[in-house]
């Protein structure tokens, strides 16, 4: 999975030095305050994008994907495709499908062993 488009935007940078020749560096500060704001911005897209595109991959690389459920019979999780992301939810499309434990095969009403 990776990601498609990113975007973060910082709104509003104060900084503030203190002590010894902070005066003179807050001016320095103050005028390239647009720059520094910039370049924050693209350290955490960077970092968004590469922990979504490294780290969720291994998460989701780690979901059990075959479950014993009891009785004989598994439950597969199969994932179909790329989880879909909205503003609020992760969709994941999975196969969802009963199995016999014993021999691997999709179970049917009469053939899964109850």
């Amino acid at each position: 999975m990776n990601t498609i488009g990113d975007s973060v935007s910082v709104g509003n940078l104060n900084i503030h030095l203190h002590g010894g020749a902070s005066w003179l560096y807050q001016i320095f500060v103050n005028v390239f305050s647009g720059q520094i704001k910039n370049a924050i911005g693209n350290a955490l897209q960077n970092a968004i994008s590469t922990n979504i595109n490294n780290g969720l991959n291994h998460v989701l690389s780690t979901l059990p994907l075959d479950i014993p459920i009891g009785g004989g019979v598994d439950i597969d999780f199969k994932l179909l495709g790329n989880p879909i992301f909205t503003s609020t939810s992760m969709t994941l499309p999975e196969l969802g499908e009963f199995y016999d434990t014993a021999n691997h095969q999709e179970c049917s009403s009469t053939t899964c062993p109850r």
